[in-house]
């Protein structure tokens, strides 16, 4: 089945490991996929059927399915009449606006259709092959050995972070960091990296094993992820590390201080310092930074006779995190 059909809106599927979704090619319905699929796969959105039984508002990190605002009535009628073109009804009064965060649309819609489309894409689940427990790339490793359908969902998870590294570097070449593109990727990065934490791919338990399997299958992305997460995670545990902050440990990626991609993308080391020891000079002065503002951004320091420009982002949604670091002439 390519697609499905609810009170006359069509909407295009993609297959998964785990089921079908909704597409997310249709820019219109992009912010209606997003709470649905989250909804159906058991995502941060999982309460979206029960608080429709209710007649309930669901808010939750970067989406939402909610009753309209009384002052929205001018964005309301434009809403019911795009759902006019699109299935040839009216929409009537019992109505939900859904949308994320990190884009302007937002779709009006009836609240049974809404039900109905979470209720069929959860019988279709149902349907599908039931998803085999992973061996190997699992958050508890069992097995040295991937099991059965483990390399098909991996390679749906590097089309994931592929696809998302060519965003990051298209919208840094035409110059289209607006805001609605920095929180779409934002978005798709949170969720991506929640993904490879559930994959084991940011751990080191059975290090030799994933390594040779990621590069048996030829998954180029996710094997810089699981290269650079033991990086990081050396890191975490280092002299150098401990010679700049009191009291460190073992910590999780997610929710770190550093970024992932701090040893994903290129860094030049200062003459003078090991790559660890510069990391571990730049996390020092990013930790007492304070007023930091938006989803990322850059700060400038100045300390020990070194002038420094550090670059940070929300790569979880919450904790500014250091990506990268560059020593500056004074």
């Amino acid at each position: 089945m390519d697609s499905i059909e609810i009170q006359g809106l069509r909407m295009l599927l993609e297959k998964t490991p785990t089921g079908p979704i909704l597409s997310l090619a249709d820019q219109w319905l992009e912010p209606l996929s997003w709470v649905v699929n989250s909804a159906v796969t058991g995502g941060i959105a999982a309460g979206l059927a029960d608080a429709l039984e209710r007649g309930d508002d669901l808010f939750t990190e970067g989406l939402y399915a909610a009753r309209p605002e009384p002052d929205d009535e001018a964005f309301i009628e434009d809403g019911k009449k795009r759902w006019r073109e699109w299935t040839g009804q009216d929409a009537g009064e019992d109505i939900y606006v859904v949308g994320t965060t990190f884009s302007d649309n937002a779709v009006v819609i009836p609240r049974l259709a809404l039900m109905e489309i979470v209720t069929k894409l959860k019988v279709l689940h149902q349907q599908a092959p039931v998803r085999p427990v992973p061996w190997l790339f699992c958050a508890n490793p069992i097995h040295p050995d991937p099991g059965d359908g483990e390399e098909e969902i991996l390679r749906d998870l590097e089309k994931r972070a592929a696809e998302l590294d060519a965003l990051v570097r298209e919208a840094a070449q035409t110059d289209t960091q607006n805001e609605e593109t920095r929180a779409a990727i934002s978005a798709k990065r949170r969720f991506l990296l929640l993904d490879l934490a559930a994959a084991g791919l940011l751990h080191e338990a059975h290090e030799t094993d994933k390594r040779l399997w990621l590069t048996t299958w030829q998954l180029p992305v996710l094997l810089d992820y699981f290269e650079a997460a033991l990086k990081l995670r050396s890191y975490f545990a280092s002299v150098d590390r401990r010679a700049y902050i009191e009291n460190v440990g073992v910590e999780s990626i997610l929710g770190a201080r550093v970024s992932i991609d701090w040893f994903r993308l290129p860094h030049p080391v200062p003459e003078g310092f090991r790559p660890e020891q510069w990391l571990g000079a730049c996390e020092s002065f990013f930790m007492h930074a304070d007023d930091l503002q938006g989803g990322e951004g850059e700060i400038f320091v100045h300390q020990n006779n070194l002038y420094v420009c550090l670059y940070w982002r929300m790569d979880d949604g919450i904790t500014p995190a250091l990506v990268s670091a560059a020593l500056l002439d004074m």
